[in-house]
This record gives C-alpha cells, structure tokens and sequence, in this order.
C-alpha cells in the first residue's frame, strides 16, 4: 500500500503509475546489500511473482471446485476458467518483463475470470 510506495518498495515499472514525488521505486533494494542491485531486484520480482500466485491462485481454484459443486453455468464456467489461466501466465510474463500496465490488466482479468467463475456457479 502507501508505506511500500513512500519507502520505494513498488516494482521499477510502477513509479510511472505513480506521482513524481514517488518516482524511486526499486523494491527497497539498495547498493551494498551482497549481489549487485539489478540482481537483488531480479530476486525481489521473482520473489513477488510467486507470492502474488500464491494468494491468487488458490481462490480461481476454489471458484472453480465451488463451480463444479454446484453444478452451474458449464460454458461460462470453462470460458473463465481458461481466461483466469490466461491472465495468470500473462501476469508472470509481464510482472517478469515488468510491463507495466500489461501486469496490472492481467491481474486485473484474473480476479474478472474469477468473479465470472462465481457468479455462474449459481445460474
């Protein structure tokens, strides 16, 4: 949140998103830290890929089993489940590339997919 943007904690991309006065995000990782800083910050955003896909993951999957257990909305059900495994693999790609707003409409799309995925599980 705010403390991450103030401190310089967000992704490089991000700062372009960002008001100028909060243009020096490098996710917090400073020269003299063991390892040069572009690899720490490789480290940072592979760090950050897969927690991201930890808390996201798990509920597309619950979505989907809920989905499943309640019978409802087949076509729907699958179309936004192959859309949340698209928006995924793009988040990865563009969080790893760091394309921003790429990363951030592909997230965005998951958590759409996700949402659908519940929704048509009561129709």
């Amino acid at each position: 949140g705010g403390a991450k943007i103030k401190a310089g904690y967000r992704a490089p991309e991000d700062a372009s998103l960002l008001p100028s006065k909060y243009s020096s995000q490098n996710f917090g990782v400073a020269a003299g830290g063991g390892g040069s800083v572009d690899a720490q910050q490789t480290v940072e955003r592979w760090n950050r890929i897969v927690g991201n896909d930890l808390e996201c993951v798990p509920v597309g999957l619950m979505a989907l089993w809920m989905a499943a257990l309640l019978g409802g909305g087949g076509p729907v059900v699958k179309a936004s489940m192959v859309g949340f495994v698209a928006a995924r693999i793009l988040h990865t790609i563009a969080y790893a590339k760091a394309l921003q707003p790429w990363r951030a409409l592909a997230w965005a799309a998951g958590w759409v997919s996700v949402a659908m995925m519940t929704g048509a599980a009561w129709l």
